[in-house]
């Protein structure tokens, strides 16, 4: 083998991750009083990753989303991998890489930290493996099996990585950016990354200085979107930026009041935020958003039956 590729590129990352964000803020959107469509931009070089819109709104989003857990793939082997030794063949060393005809095997993926396999088959068809994981999930016991494990790992990467002990540090390894050398930085999951909340950052205030700032009749908003927000770094790196307000200079004048102060109107201040959609701890800070994508809506949406005809449109 000429090398190792141990995870997906960031490219295919972003692409995979904003699309299947796009999935879940279409069902919130629509799940609303006032349906927002969603669409999202392809071309990755674009200030926007997705948006939304009515008639009396416009939303734009920067997505940084990416995958807490990224499970393994295994199959059972009728014997050892064996190498030529002195005397004969000899099993090979852990963690050399081999090559495997994967397409002749039964695969499973493999819930580690639950010592679980979910059966996936041989491969086959171009829609492998998700009917295999969506009949798995469908059952009431998959889906908890599932969902035990995730949130096992989730309750372990919410510790600061200096404070885990025990098993939440072992847990820690499972968990996409430990940071450790078997891993890179730049795949932790959500916000994670203090670059992607800095690059975040200015993206919002972009929204607001280049596209809100100059749009009078079309209200304009922007969002930064995460599967999950910085969890153990919220209160170092959000906390207290988090319903933070800004404004142009052009928009201040001298106080009528007193000259040793400026003024400015209330509508002329921005939100650096104007929402934080995190899946697990939404801010929306903007009062044109408040129920534009909000999770008891889409609760009572599901079990109501009213989103059954988009769900069915995407099978």
């Amino acid at each position: 083998m000429a090398g190792a590729q141990h995870k997906p590129t960031s490219h295919h990352i972003g692409e995979i991750t904003t699309a299947a964000t796009a999935i879940f803020l279409t069902l919130l959107g629509t799940a609303g009083s006032k349906p927002l469509e969603v669409g999202v931009i392809s071309k990755q070089s674009h200030d926007v990753d997705a948006l939304a819109w009515r008639d009396d709104l416009l939303v734009l989003f920067e997505v940084k989303s990416s995958p807490l857990v990224t499970y393994p793939i295994r199959t059972r082997l009728v014997a050892p991998f064996t190498e030529p030794g002195d005397n004969g063949p000899v099993e090979m060393p852990q963690h050399r890489l081999i090559d495997v005809d994967f397409r002749l095997q039964s695969l499973s993926l493999y819930l580690a930290n639950r010592d679980v396999d979910i059966p996936l088959g041989q491969p086959s068809g171009a829609a492998w493996p998700y009917p295999e994981l969506t009949k798995y999930v469908s059952t009431a016991d998959g889906f908890l099996q599932y969902m035990e494990a995730w949130t096992e790992i989730f309750l372990g990467y919410r510790i600061p990585k200096v404070e885990r002990r025990g098993r939440d540090t072992v847990l820690g390894y499972l968990a996409n950016g430990w940071g450790d050398e078997i891993d890179s930085n730049k795949t932790k999951a959500g916000l994670g990354r203090t670059d992607d909340i800095k690059k975040g950052t200015y993206q919002l205030l972009k929204f607001g200085a280049y596209y809100r700032n100059g749009s009078p009749k079309l209200p304009i908003r922007g969002v930064l979107t995460a599967n999950l927000d910085p969890l153990f770094m919220y209160t170092e790196y959000f906390e207290k930026l988090i319903d933070g307000r800004w404004a142009p200079g052009s928009k201040f004048r001298p106080s009528t009041a007193d000259s040793a102060y400026q003024e400015i109107l209330e509508h002329d201040l921005f939100y650096i935020y104007d929402a934080v959609l995190a899946f697990n701890r939404p801010v929306v800070n903007d009062p044109l958003l408040k129920g534009c994508f909000a999770f008891p809506a889409l609760e009572k949406a599901l079990l109501s039956g009213k989103l059954d005809d988009l769900l069915d449109s995407w099978f």
